[in-house]
């Protein structure tokens, strides 16, 4: 258990700060079509060659690691309020992408 050290710190932003430690541990896997350095990324086929056998390989176990990435981000979109222009107030949106998110996780679980 976190011990508070300061009196304006609350437990919430104590677990908070512990999962953006894991978070930012934690191995970043992105798409080809992201450019940057901190993320690992399949290997994109050379103009006019071929990715040998060992690189389909490779970016066929990243796939399988990101597949429930994409998957959970296609059912988060599924949701109309999701995809359209949001046109409430701002204070609101974190509530409703919670309650999206909860409805997802709820129907896994129930199937």
């Amino acid at each position: 258990m976190p011990v508070l050290t300061d009196p304006n710190q609350t437990l919430k932003s104590i677990g908070t700060r512990a999962l953006k430690k894991q978070w930012l541990a934690k191995e970043k896997l992105g798409d080809k079509a992201y450019l940057g350095e901190d993320i690992k990324t399949p290997r994109k086929k050379p103009k006019g060659g071929e990715l040998t056998d060992e690189e389909k390989e490779q970016n066929r176990e990243l796939s399988a690691k990101r597949i429930r990435v994409e998957h959970s981000v296609r059912r988060v979109k599924g949701f109309k309020i999701m995809r359209q222009d949001y046109r409430l107030g701002n204070w609101m949106f974190p509530k409703i992408a919670e309650t999206v998110v909860g409805l997802i996780q709820f129907s896994r679980i129930v199937g």
